[in-house]
């Protein structure tokens, strides 16, 4: 559990970073997609093989597919 921790806190760090910087804002971009993407995928992968889960965990799963469209439609505006 602290290694997955220590990887969202490495990564929530590195986007806050990008956020100020513009030759990283594109990798922090794209590295929130693959990020939420990756969650929400295991999360559908969970509900086939699991069955539904609580509601809360379908909430989840609804904002991280959010995120991912969010990100790449940020990821497409022109540069400025």
């Amino acid at each position: 559990m602290r290694a997955i921790a220590g990887l969202y806190l490495a990564l929530a760090a590195f986007w806050f970073y990008a956020a100020f910087n513009d030759k990283y804002r594109d990798a922090g971009i794209l590295t929130a997609i693959l990020f939420a993407g990756g969650l929400a995928a295991g999360r559908c992968v969970s509900l086939i093989g699991d069955g539904q889960p609580a509601l809360v965990l379908l909430i989840y799963g609804v904002m991280e597919f959010a995120v991912v469209l969010v990100g790449l439609w940020v990821f497409r505006l022109p540069q400025r």
